[in-house]
């Protein structure tokens, strides 16, 4: 999740760590910078994370 907000508080960039945002961003926001960020995110997440496999029980 990237959060996009005007906020520049530091307690907002805190607590928008709660609901685990992956970056937090100031409007207005550079298209490029914006672009940027979400392939950044998009290539952690699909690229970069490992799952444990996955534990199956058979009956």
């Amino acid at each position: 999740m990237i959060a996009l907000t005007s906020s520049q508080a530091e307690e907002d960039i805190v607590k928008s760590d709660e609901p685990r945002a992956n970056a937090y961003m100031t409007k207005p926001v550079d298209p490029s910078e914006f672009i940027d960020t979400v392939q950044k995110s998009e290539d952690f997440w699909f690229e970069g994370v490992r799952l444990p496999p996955v534990e199956r029980e058979y009956e």
